[in-house]
């Protein structure tokens, strides 16, 4: 379905959103009650940087769902100013979980938060960062390494950081996008399953079975050179079920047991599937 559709979007898209859906969560239970009222309206205002910016002018066919869970560790007096030091996990409600682990801006960026993709600001470029990763991620899914030069806008954005005034946690978050672009065959994966997906949505019987069976060998292929890394693990986690329910429906036995002894969390559900076998 996404297939069919792609260029009748790219054509007739207006000037849009990537993100249809955002929910950030802030947890300020390490501050004092005094200094909580600079954090009153950041919920709505990171939220509004997702749902009402573009972060690329080129892209308005997505339709992103994600999380921010913000976590306010400490702020701390510095050359007269005041500086918020924080953690935070971002997700796509789905497979991917990026942490953003000991990040540190300003305070009164709370005042602006914006997109503004020519100028380093920390918590601004934090949150385009984010953002770069959960399109490039999602990108992956409509085209092989559809993902890519989003992959590098994050990974930009990080070099950046790392030579900035504000380097915590930038030179890891430069390594997780890295990691992440880097792993061919997790990115594989996804974009055959959900063309599988939409073969299966279309009818599309010999397209899904061929699809199938091509995520299956770059799972191997992960297997082999990767292991079960946690972006594997999160990938597996939410879609075990649907990729048990394929093997099943091509009658893929063999893949369901290689799956079975591999992703061992979710054993149980490639076990009940081969059961079900004939």
């Amino acid at each position: 379905m996404k297939k069919q559709i792609l260029n009748i979007l790219i054509i007739t898209s207006s000037l849009v959103a990537q993100f249809n859906t955002f929910s950030c969560v802030k947890d300020l239970r390490h501050i004092k009650e005094s200094d909580r009222f600079y954090f009153d309206n950041i919920e709505e205002n990171i939220n509004n940087f997702f749902t009402l910016n573009q972060l690329s002018g080129n892209i308005d066919y997505l339709d992103i769902d994600g999380s921010l869970h913000l976590m306010i560790e400490s702020i701390v007096e510095m050359n007269n100013q005041k500086i918020v030091n924080a953690n935070a996990v971002i997700t796509n409600k789905n497979d991917l979980i990026i942490p953003l682990k000991s990040f540190s801006f300003p305070i009164f960026e709370l005042k602006n938060i914006s997109y503004n993709s020519n100028t380093f600001n920390p918590l601004n470029s934090l949150l385009e960062f984010s953002g770069y990763i959960l399109i490039a991620n999602e990108l992956d899914t409509y085209d092989l390494n559809g993902g890519n030069i989003y992959y590098n806008m994050a990974r930009e954005v990080a070099s950046i950081g790392k030579d900035s005034n504000y380097q915590s946690g930038w030179n890891e978050r430069w390594k997780k996008s890295k990691e992440i672009q880097e792993n061919i065959f997790l990115r594989n994966i996804k974009y055959h399953f959900f063309y599988a997906w939409d073969s299966l949505m279309n009818k599309k019987e010999e397209e899904f079975r061929n699809h199938i069976y091509l995520m299956h060998e770059e799972i191997e292929s992960n297997n082999d050179f990767i292991g079960m890394d946690n972006n594997t693990k999160n990938f597996l986690k939410a879609y075990s079920k649907n990729i048990a329910e394929y093997y099943f429906q091509v009658e893929f036995r063999q893949g369901l047991t290689y799956l079975m002894n591999y992703d061992i969390e979710n054993k149980g559900i490639y076990k009940d599937y081969i059961k079900m076998l004939k």
